[in-house]
């Protein structure tokens, strides 16, 4: 996604489909204005049934507020020396070279991102 462009109102304007509801960490339903990051349920509804859903990846995006920033390179380190357990979803956005390992290159490439001298 780019930046700017991961709110709940400009991600919905990518699908034909209006029946869909975006649901945060812990369940809660996002309003218009929040931002989609890893982690958030998208689900295509007819009435109260789900008919289906994708679960977002944001690569660099660990903590899935929507942002790749220090936090998301800090919280990669901590899974990296143990201090934190990253669920799948969270393992599989920390690869941000996409090598197939998290590791502190991983970690590195977010605060690269973040000074502007790499891009996920």
């Amino acid at each position: 996604m780019k930046e700017g462009k991961n709110s709940v109102a400009e991600l919905r304007k990518e699908f034909a489909n209006e029946t869909l509801t975006f649901t945060g960490s812990g369940g809660k339903l996002l309003s218009e204005t929040d931002k989609v990051g890893t982690g958030t349920v998208i689900c295509l509804m007819d009435g109260d049934t789900v008919l289906d859903s994708v679960t977002v990846i944001m690569t660099g995006d660990i903590n899935g507020d929507g942002f790749i920033n220090v936090r998301d390179a800090a919280m990669t380190h901590r899974a990296l020396i143990g201090k934190q357990t990253a669920n799948h979803i969270q393992s599989i956005a920390m690869d941000c070279n996409g090598d197939g390992n998290t590791n502190n290159k991983d970690a590195a490439m977010i605060l690269q991102v973040l000074v502007g001298k790499a891009v996920i």
